[in-house]
């Protein structure tokens, strides 16, 4: 996941665009615009890339590629420990 404080900059950014993107004034609402436009906020964006990038780590058995050895260590590490 990605830090709070990067996120915050990046929702700002992103806010902005959306703003220009329909000539909206300083004070239009932001959470109108995402369900108008139909776009996610970034916060919510991270969360769920970051729980599908996890769900297809914990899926995948292949373990020639370095993170899923990496991962599938830490599962056997953390099962062991409990």
């Amino acid at each position: 996941m990605v830090a709070e404080e990067a996120l915050s900059i990046l929702q700002k950014a992103h806010n902005n665009i959306l703003r220009r993107i329909v000539s909206g004034h300083r004070s239009t609402s932001i959470n109108a615009l995402h369900k108008l436009l139909l776009i996610e906020k970034i916060e919510l964006r991270n969360a769920s890339l970051s729980i599908r990038f996890a769900d297809k780590l914990h899926n995948c058995t292949d373990k020639s590629i370095p993170v899923i050895r990496l991962w599938l260590s830490g599962l056997s590490d953390r099962n062991k420990n409990q």
